[in-house]
């Protein structure tokens, strides 16, 4: 009888871990959805005139926080490409912020976007307690979150 009751209390409380520390996501739906309107309205500081190219890579969230994660590139005439990772507020669609990424992000486990570099040059953004970080390290380059 005790070990039935321990194996009940033990099955209650990793669901209660799954439920609460789980991999939920933001749900990015057309209230979210990226437009170049949009982010034009919203301090956006790249360039929007239609050659750019934004794809959806997937919510992330972390306790009061939920983000939808769109990958930005540009290319230019001289055939350089800018990469941003772009930041939309999970719940409005509220532009946050990006960050200047070489490579786009493999994509997203738990609180963190993973990207294909070795773990000790950082490969990875994590959203933690208090939102997105300021700064990072992605492949052994300091990275900063801006508008």
């Amino acid at each position: 009888m005790a070990e039935k009751v321990i194996k009940i209390s033990l099955l209650a409380l990793l669901t209660v871990c799954l439920l609460y520390f789980g991999e939920s996501r933001a749900d990015c739906n057309e209230n979210t959805k990226v437009t170049s309107q949009k982010l034009s309205s919203q301090a956006f500081s790249g360039i929007l005139d239609g050659r750019e190219k934004i794809e959806l890579i997937g919510g992330v969230s972390h306790l009061d926080f939920n983000y939808c994660i769109y990958f930005y590139a540009r290319e230019f005439g001289n055939r350089r490409l800018a990469k941003r990772l772009v930041i939309l507020d999970g719940n409005d669609g509220r532009y946050v912020g990006m960050f200047d990424v070489n490579d786009k992000p493999k994509g997203i486990v738990g609180n963190s976007i993973i990207f294909d570099y070795h773990d000790d040059l950082g490969n990875k953004i994590v959203v933690g307690p208090s939102g997105f970080p300021k700064n990072t390290y992605l492949d052994g380059e300091p990275k900063e979150l801006f508008k």
